[in-house]
């Protein structure tokens, strides 16, 4: 039987520039899942998977290629598993795989990941409303060739 079952509210965002400032709060947020739901196994309890999604999205302006990453992040710093519900969006489903599938094939670290974030919201906030950024996915893909050309060279 699940212990401690508890639900988030999102709070209203200003799209992906106050997710990227609000990265920290999701470690502290799977930290407090960790301990808050468990399942009962011979007396003791065991973390089990988070179920997540587009929190943050929709409504309240979040970006959810950017939350799925961030939740993909989390989840492994606090040992858990994590079942992310696209909710219908096969293109979107399809994207964070793919997404996914390229970060775990080449070996990303979530601080890589993180230091590329931050980097994509220092290039966002200096070219707010001068130009369209170059969309999440590709800018980490394309930072994450060139470290790799680095690397080998």
């Amino acid at each position: 039987p699940f212990q401690n079952i508890q639900t988030l509210k999102a709070n209203k965002t200003k799209g992906m520039m106050y997710t990227i400032d609000h990265f920290e709060v999701t470690i502290p947020f799977f930290k407090k899942i960790t301990i808050i739901v468990s399942r009962s196994e011979g007396g003791k309890f065991q973390p089990v998977a988070v179920a997540t999604g587009n929190w943050g999205c929709g409504a309240f302006g979040g970006d959810p290629h950017l939350k799925a990453l961030i939740q993909l992040m989390a989840a492994p710093q606090t040992d858990r598993d994590m079942c992310y519900f696209t909710f219908g969006d096969k293109n979107l489903r399809d994207t964070i795989y793919d997404m996914y599938s390229f970060l775990q094939c080449n070996d990303v670290t979530v601080g890589k990941l993180y230091e590329i974030l931050t980097g994509y919201y220092s290039i966002l906030k200096s070219a707010r409303g001068v130009q369209e950024p170059l969309p999440l996915y590709k800018y980490i893909k394309m930072q994450l060739i060139v470290i790799f050309s680095q690397t080998f060279f």
